[in-house]
């Protein structure tokens, strides 16, 4: 069992060290014994931690996330709404709450968020690893003086340009919402946009040339790219090549990052069509989460349906999976890339069957296309470079997809009861 009282941690702080009561004490061993020895500490016994950036605690929150699933989750993210902690709303702001593990008297990866640009805080997110069916209890702390916490590693970034990005993939979108892809290499992680773009958003560097960081592994041409939006009408497929869309950051960092690309509305001989575009992506993953919201403004047939796109490559080695929902590519695009892959992923609760034409893989939503009821899809897209190191072979890229998949499972944190601080 882990000493009950934790040296001090220099990124984080340091425990109080004044001893437990003994009737503290037994319901501390007693949390973690009822626990199996791998939970956490009895939130309400569990000793506070002291910063030296903080004057004085206010409170603190425990969240109790559960894994109720048969994998093992590795990072995986925990959003919590800031009005489920009840804190006073007014006085939060990014550095006014920290992210405790008792346990281990570490900070994970964690960030709030205003998701609606009101300035108050709406979401608090961070990362839990947990194995099959355990429980685990981390601690919220607030402060309402001293909010300068240690400056947390940045994972994620964003640009307006649109582009985001974890250290281990970036992403940016263009013409009709495709995706395009630059791969890390597999033993140099890290952030690239800053050395691509300049302040004003403005390209200063080729990343479609091989650098320490990596290369964009993807050349879109007149084709879907990776997830670019289409409508198809039979066997026809209608792409806004032309579409204009705006972009703004939700959020950049350090943990999360989120673009919202929103296109003008858009005509084709199927209908009129606006797609919204939210892209999230988390540290530590490579894959990126796409959620579409499709307002049909007309629609002229019936049969009509939304999708996303992959573009094809000569010899490549394709596998689809209605079932598992999964998608996957490998090709060899060009000498100056080599072997790269390429993944979609939609939950298959949402229903989509693939469809194809000389340039294209498409899947393609079940749902109809009304007029005046939105469309709302989710997917996920991510890739893979031989030259990168980490992935080999198509079998491995698959190996890789299914990894990926199996992480995608919702995990919640339930807030239990606020704790004032002790008084000094």
């Amino acid at each position: 069992m882990k000493s009950l009282i934790q040296p001090s941690h220099r990124a984080f702080g340091r425990l109080i060290r004044h001893p437990l009561p003994a009737a503290a004490l037994r319901g501390l061993l007693l949390g973690v014994l009822a626990l199996g020895g791998a939970g956490s500490l009895n939130a309400e016994t569990a000793p506070w931690i002291e910063m030296e950036e903080v004057e004085a605690w206010t409170g603190r929150v425990p969240v109790t996330v559960s894994n109720d699933h048969r994998v093992a989750l590795k990072d995986a993210p925990v959003a919590i709404p800031i009005a489920d902690l009840s804190l006073p709303a007014k006085a939060l702001s990014p550095g006014s709450l920290m992210v405790a593990d008792p346990e281990t008297a570490k900070m994970p990866p964690f960030q709030a968020d205003d998701l609606d640009g009101d300035g108050v805080m709406d979401e608090l997110v961070f990362l839990a690893t947990l194995q099959p069916g355990e429980r685990r209890v981390w601690q919220v702390y607030f402060a309402e003086k001293g909010r300068a916490w240690p400056r947390q590693k940045r994972y994620t970034a964003a640009l307006a340009s649109p582009a985001w990005e974890s250290e281990l993939a970036g992403f940016r979108s263009y013409g009709a919402l495709f995706v395009d892809l630059f791969v890390r290499r597999a033993d140099r992680p890290g952030l690239m946009l800053a050395h691509f773009y300049d302040a004003a958003n403005q390209q200063i560097y080729n990343y479609h040339r091989e650098s320490d960081l990596g290369i964009d592994t993807l050349h879109i041409g007149k084709t879907a790219g990776l997830a670019g939006v289409l409508v198809r009408q039979g066997s026809e497929t209608f792409i806004p090549y032309s579409a204009r869309f705006s972009s703004k950051v939700i959020v950049s960092g350090p943990v999360r990052s989120i673009v919202r690309m929103e296109q003008e509305p858009w005509e084709s001989p199927a209908g009129t069509f606006k797609v919204t575009r939210t892209a999230t992506i988390y540290a530590h993953h490579a894959e990126t989460r796409l959620d579409d919201r499709v307002e049909v403004l007309r629609v002229n047939d019936p049969k009509a349906r939304y999708g996303i796109g992959l573009r094809k490559v000569d010899g490549m080695k394709l596998a689809a999976s209605e079932k598992t929902g999964l998608l996957t590519q490998w090709h060899h695009q060009s000498p100056e890339i080599g072997e790269a892959g390429l993944a979609i992923w939609i939950p298959p609760a949402q229903g989509w069957n693939r469809e194809d034409d000389g340039d294209n893989t498409y899947a393609v939503f079940q749902a109809p296309l009304e007029a005046g009821k939105p469309l709302e899809t989710r997917a996920w897209v991510w890739g893979a470079w031989k030259g990168g190191g980490g992935v080999s072979s198509f079998e491995a890229f698959q190996e890789m997809g299914a990894e990926i998949v199996a992480q995608q499972v919702p995990l919640t944190g339930r807030a239990g009861t606020f704790e004032p601080a002790p008084r000094p």
